[in-house]
């Protein structure tokens, strides 16, 4: 799938610069004709997780004073990135008011990536620390997480994916072909009951990419493993992966509680970029 178009989430806080560089970084890689950062603001403060009753000025001037803090320098972390990169003519600057997945997702839909930063267990505005998991499941475009935490000197030169079989991990692997198709290395990785299940579901995909003129430099089928996640994440750090590809789901949605299980437990502890489609 050829990315030509992107969409990145600015925000300002924690390792933001970092990880807005890292998003123009492959944005260049990708060769995209246009690459577009938006920073979004709450229509109204949250207070624990419940929208404050204030009075209508203190709202108007708590906007104002957010508007005026918030969004030049959201500007100037995305356009000094643009511009290190070399991509200053590629890059359009965009704000917004309002629920920050749902403007994400519409705008999302004329994009062929949409780049977010991973979100933290201890965020608690709004339902901003289920941002991956919305936009994953009703943006209809692939999704590609940057960590808070240990972003290397590339991304996408050595990457593994993820593979149970399903629906999801197809479309994942199908939207990231040309990702694989440059990578220097792709580790496939399943986990199963036996060795003889996990490593009849590699065979399959490990033909499927031959047959794209990409050659695996590893395949692992674990088994007996508790957590598949945490046992894809010790690849990762061992074999000194920069990329993870992976689908949104390894189970049923009501199973997985909203992004459970492996998939949760990757985008929670990871801290290399995951590209993921559903």
């Amino acid at each position: 799938m050829s990315m030509k178009n992107i969409l990145v989430h600015v925000e300002t806080a924690g390792n933001a610069p970092a990880q807005v560089a890292a998003a123009l970084e492959f944005a260049k890689a990708e060769d995209a004709i246009s690459t577009t950062g938006l920073c979004v603001r709450p229509a109204l403060p949250f207070v624990r997780g419940e929208i404050a009753q204030i009075p209508p000025e203190v709202v108007e001037s708590y906007n104002k004073n957010l508007d005026q803090e918030l969004f030049p320098a959201a500007k100037k972390i995305f356009k000094s990135a643009a511009k290190k990169v070399g991509m200053e003519d590629k890059a359009v600057w965009e704000t917004a008011v309002g629920d920050t997945a749902q403007l994400l997702e519409r705008k999302g839909r004329y994009a062929d990536l949409i780049i977010v930063g991973q979100t933290q267990q201890e965020d608690t505005l709004s339902n901003y620390h289920r941002l991956s998991d919305n936009l994953v499941m009703m943006a209809g475009r692939p999704v590609l997480v940057i960590p808070d935490l240990g972003i290397g000197d590339s991304i996408g030169k050595k990457v593994l994916v993820a593979w149970d079989g399903s629906r999801e991990a197809g479309r994942a692997v199908s939207d990231a072909l040309d990702i694989l198709a440059r990578a220097d290395e792709v580790h496939l990785f399943s986990a199963g009951d036996t060795k003889e299940q996990a490593d009849k579901k590699l065979k399959g995909l490990r033909e499927y990419l031959s047959n794209h003129g990409i050659e695996a430099a590893e395949v692992l089928g674990v088994t007996g493993v508790k957590d598949p996640g945490e046992a894809m994440l010790d690849h990762v750090k061992h074999a000194d992966l920069d990329m993870i590809v992976m689908g949104a789901y390894g189970h049923s949605r009501f199973r997985e509680m909203i992004l459970g299980g492996a998939t949760r437990y990757v985008l929670e502890h990871t801290t290399v970029p995951i590209f993921m489609s559903h």
